[in-house]
């Protein structure tokens, strides 16, 4: 009766401690809610489109200005060979497609490519593994090899409870392995956003 009341209940003494122990953070994140600025406002998590494509969100982060890797999306084995030579070697390639989120699980990612003929290849290779795993119409993304950077992971998400909130880790495969992920409520400034990757 109390929860449906929106009346808080905590079971036991050490959960109601450990609640009060974080009041004061919330409390920082509800005055930095109420500070945010036209500009930190200026669209809606629920405008941003979580189609699982990676386009799509390459989109999304760009218009925050956020700097994501050259990448070319290419439809068929000729377009990846033409289009080899523009990124470099090597490259990386990955099958794309709406819902086709964890792309090594179901061997649709394709390391260290050294030519046009293995980027075709590739192309076939990964197409026919996104098909297997239920992606029949999956493209593929081509990106130049990036090695003189640290993969991380960042996630988005509106919580019922806390509102916008921004989660931090390393990327690929260490977020399973290491389980090290900091999350913040939304928005925060430049430090904050520092903390959270010194903490991760």
């Amino acid at each position: 009766m109390l929860r449906e009341a929106a009346i808080p209940v905590l079971l036991g003494t050490q959960n109601a401690m450990r609640t009060i122990r974080y009041l004061p953070a919330r409390s920082a994140i509800w005055k930095r809610m109420s500070r945010a600025t036209p500009a930190d406002k200026k669209k809606s998590l629920s405008d941003v489109r979580l189609t699982g494509q990676f386009i799509q969100a390459k989109e999304e982060l760009t218009s925050y200005g956020v700097p994501v890797v050259r990448t070319i999306l290419v439809n068929s084995a000729q377009q990846a060979r033409e289009k080899f030579a523009a990124l470099g070697s090597p490259i990386a390639m990955k099958a794309d497609a709406a819902g086709l989120l964890h792309k090594s699980d179901v061997d649709c990612v394709r390391l260290g490519i050294h030519s046009a003929e293995d980027a075709g290849r590739a192309f076939q290779e990964l197409t026919l593994n996104a098909a297997a795993a239920g992606f029949t119409k999956a493209s593929v993304l081509m990106q130049p090899m990036v090695t003189d950077a640290t993969e991380c992971f960042v996630g988005v998400r509106v919580d019922e409870r806390f509102g916008p909130t921004v989660s931090f880790g390393l990327g690929g495969i260490f977020i399973e392995v290491l389980n090290s992920v900091e999350t913040e409520a939304a928005p925060f400034d430049h430090q904050i956003a520092l903390d959270m990757i010194r903490r991760a």
